[in-house]
């Protein structure tokens, strides 16, 4: 009698043990499991040619998308900030004269500007951008252009955009301004931006400045140019600040009559004196090449294959995504 009350005790404990109750249901989710993996790829198989099909129309496609994608060529130039001795020299002076500096109306701190970062800002403003496309008379070359003949050289131009045979624009929509002939000054700017591009390397100081555009050879040029007008203007800049300086101190110079003050303003006078010789010698004022652009010779854009690939893909997930969706929206269907 006390056997089988123990035996039922037994029984009862197991019951309603976790452990048990665990590899229970765990062989029931195996079981389940495996089920659904053999029907998933049952219902995979069946729409099979539905999945080619999909996946075949997706492979043409971005093979034809792929293909009529012009070839694009990057120019790159890699510059070093231009550094000179005048920004410790004014650093100096401050430390020794800077009370009496101010005195006179002068802060010796703005010798301590960075202009290299100042340019770097500058060579993406609209207003730079829009002075090197007037400057060079390149607004049809940005605007109108969507590839290049590498058999004759030559681009080819949009005729829905530009007329070459008149040599001029097509009435163009512009939302700000209502319909006119040819592309605004942002449109223009908006535009060059797409082919331009400034990168930093925080770790050596390295700067680039690439165009990818699609003859290689205006490519470099526009490059080069670039870096030559961010250049030229920046050094203008100096000299006509330096000579106003100049005039400044020796106005000052006339009207004091304190020692110390006047010895200070001589100190001054001859760094900037300094500082306009070598601003106006100097042709690589904000940016030095360290390593000039180059003509391309490989394109560097589109990367056809990826675009192939990643086509090919996308269309086989659409095609078993497809098959899923028809299968689970029509069985409940059958069943009822």
């Amino acid at each position: 009698m006390l056997t089988t009350r123990l035996s039922q005790i037994e029984k009862k404990i197991e019951a309603i043990s976790p452990i048990n109750n665990f590899y229970e249901g765990s062989k029931k989710f195996n079981a389940v499991d495996e089920f659904d993996l053999k029907e998933l790829f049952r219902i995979i198989w069946a729409g099979k040619i539905q999945i080619i099909l999909i996946t075949a129309v997706f492979a043409i496609l971005s093979v034809s998308y792929a293909l009529i994608q012009p070839n694009m060529y990057r120019a790159t130039v890699i510059l070093v900030s231009s550094k000179d001795d005048q920004t410790s020299n004014l650093g100096n002076l401050s430390g020794k004269f800077g009370d009496l500096a101010s005195l006179g109306g002068i802060n010796l701190q703005l010798g301590s500007v960075d202009k290299s970062m100042i340019a770097l800002k500058k060579v993406r403003t609209w207003n730079f951008i829009e002075e090197f496309i007037t400057k060079n008379h390149i607004q049809k070359e940005v605007f109108a252009v969507n590839g290049w003949d590498i058999s004759t050289g030559k681009l080819k131009i949009d005729k829905n955009i530009y007329d070459n045979s008149k040599q001029e624009w097509v009435e163009i929509y512009n939302p700000a301004q209502g319909s006119k002939k040819g592309p605004s000054s942002w449109m223009l700017y908006d535009k060059f931006n797409e082919f331009f591009s400034v990168s930093k390397d925080d770790a050596t100081g390295f700067i680039s400045f690439s165009i990818e555009y699609y003859s290689p050879i205006i490519a470099t040029e526009w490059v080069t140019k670039l870096v030559a007008q961010i250049n030229n203007n920046e050094r203008n800049l100096a000299i006509k600040a330096t000579q106003e300086n100049i005039k400044f101190i020796e106005s000052n110079i006339r009207q004091t009559e304190n020692f110390e003050i006047r010895n200070m303003f001589y100190r001054l006078l001859e760094e900037q004196t300094k500082k306009l010789m070598l601003s106006s010698a100097s042709k690589e004022y904000v940016f030095k090449v360290v390593d000039q652009a180059k003509v391309p010779e490989e394109k560097s854009s589109p990367k056809r294959a990826l675009i192939c690939i990643f086509g090919t893909l996308l269309g086989g997930f659409l095609g078993i995504l497809i098959v899923l969706v028809r299968f689970f929206m029509t069985e409940p269907k059958k069943k009822t």
